[in-house]
């Protein structure tokens, strides 16, 4: 199995619950990490990092087992703000670079537009990635009363400057409109955290609050220096040989202390995330859910969640609401997820109920392998007392288990030759190609992709801007086109 490209941790939590009486609806915090993978996190089994805060959170409240996102930060980001699949948003081709004059369009209303309509007061802080070429595509122009972090998708975690493409780097951290030259030095993961706690003590616990906290965690750098930690983070973790992972696992361990203060490949690797829900509303909690969800299905489950009537949002989302099968661990609506459609790449996949076929391959099969897992890690009470001994079950119902790679895994699938069918539920690692054996079941899922394709609206990609040079915006990352849209 590949190594998964993004993680989304999501907490619905009720604020200040002594003044919930004062509010008419609660209080919404929705944690997004990047690029953490499967086994990342010690609540799917890791034994290497290990993510106390996270695992607590998430014993808590329901482990979203079955939940998947897009392989890249564009698409997922455009299916979490908008309810639906990319090819939908015209968001189905590779991420926005810096230069690139194009963004989610503004036709599209979003998340933050649709909390505002009940009230909200919507914050962001971190990773926005949504396009930032002219202002009217930047976060405050679209639902959010602020913004602290960044428009690329990625900075240094020290500097805070972006090299995108073959541009030069530029200062790519704000508040709101405002340049923060004077963050030199300081780690994103805990400016994003202290922001956001900020956020939250300064907050009028008489109005609602939506806080959207995009971690830069654990994405990757500038190409110099990708991986980035403090010193003290990664002298965590002498036990692990590996340099590049033993920095990886400090970046890995300062995102779960910000939690606990506040990848392209369309294999389940890169598309199967982790994530868990909390809050004081749902009834049944401290749980492991194997119910089907996708990252549109957020948008209209919080929606729900928060008070808001459903039958008045668009009837073209993709997103299902899951806050009914969620709160009573009934069956979910969700039949299929759309990994992706790209036309311009050729490849494609689909889940539908149990089986997943699979189309294309990516970066020239770089990630169509199996990579091995850490062993399973085995939980002391003592050390994290804070884990009631039910959640400890939890969490072991939580992981994955493959078994070894059979001898003949990488050669009996060749997507890019022909596609590949497999069932999900029995082989969560993709080892055993079903397309000959299940013909009718493979032809089934085509069909369905046909048709999803058929409904599909063109890439908005476009390419870079010369005018977008830093180099032109005192070595800084800005809205570069002014006119009128």
């Amino acid at each position: 199995m590949p190594p998964a490209f993004t993680i989304f941790i999501l907490s619905f939590s009720l604020l200040f619950g002594a003044n919930y009486c004062q509010i008419e609806r609660p209080h919404v915090i929705f944690i997004l990490a990047d690029d953490l993978g499967w086994n990342d996190v010690s609540f799917h089994g890791s034994p290497q990092i290990p993510t106390t805060n996270i695992d607590k959170l998430a014993s808590e409240g329901i482990i979203l087992n079955n939940y998947y996102v897009s392989p890249l930060c564009t698409p997922s980001r455009s299916s979490l703000m908008t309810g639906k699949y990319p090819i939908h948003t015209g968001m189905q081709h590779d991420v926005i670079y810096g230069p690139q004059p194009y963004g989610l369009p503004l036709q599209l209303k979003l998340l933050p537009e649709y909390f505002k309509d009940l009230g909200y007061v919507n914050r962001i802080v971190g990773k926005w990635h949504l396009g930032f070429f002219h202002t009217n595509y930047t976060p405050t122009a679209r639902g959010f009363d602020s913004h602290f972090g960044y428009f690329c998708g990625h900075q240094d975690y020290f500097d805070h400057t972006a090299q995108e493409t073959n541009y030069d780097w530029g200062l790519d951290m704000r508040n709101g409109s405002k340049l923060m030259k004077s963050l030199f030095g300081q780690y994103s993961t805990t400016l994003f955290t202290h922001e956001a706690v900020r956020l939250i003590d300064s907050h009028n616990s008489s109005e609602s609050l939506f806080l959207y906290l995009a971690h830069l965690a654990v994405h990757a750098g500038n190409s110099y220096a990708p991986l980035q930690a403090p010193k003290k983070y990664v002298s965590r973790f002498p036990h692990i040989k590996n340099h590049n992972r033993r920095i990886f696992a400090g970046m890995t361990a300062a995102l779960d202390d910000s939690i606990g203060d506040t990848k392209n490949t369309l294999w389940e690797g890169g598309v199967r995330a982790s994530g868990f829900v909390w809050s004081l509303k749902l009834e049944e909690r401290k749980r492991v859910s194997s119910q089907l969800m996708h990252i549109s299905d957020w948008l209209p489950t919080l929606y729900h969640a928060v008070g808001g009537d459903t039958s008045e949002l668009p009837s073209d989302l993709d997103g299902f609401n899951m806050w009914p099968s969620l709160n009573n661990n009934s069956p979910s609506p969700r039949k299929a997820v759309l990994h992706n459609i790209d036309d311009l790449l050729n490849i494609a996949a689909l889940r539908y109920e149990d089986f997943k076929v699979v189309i294309g391959r990516t970066f020239d099969g770089k990630y169509d392998n199996w990579f091995p897992l850490p062993e399973e890690i085995e939980y002391d009470s003592n050390e994290v007392n804070f884990f009631r001994s039910h959640s400890f079950i939890n969490l072991k119902n939580a992981t994955v288990f493959c078994g070894p790679v059979p001898q003949n895994a990488s050669e009996n699938c060749q997507p890019q030759l022909k596609p590949c069918l497999f069932n999900i539920k029995e082989d969560p690692c993709e080892f055993h190609n079903l397309a000959l054996d299940k013909p009718d079941v493979l032809q089934m899922l085509l069909d369905k992709l046909n048709d999803y394709n058929s409904t599909a609206v063109p890439p908005v990609n476009k390419p870079d801007d010369p005018r977008a040079n830093p180099r032109l915006h005192g070595y800084a990352w800005v809205p570069w086109i002014n006119t009128e849209m």
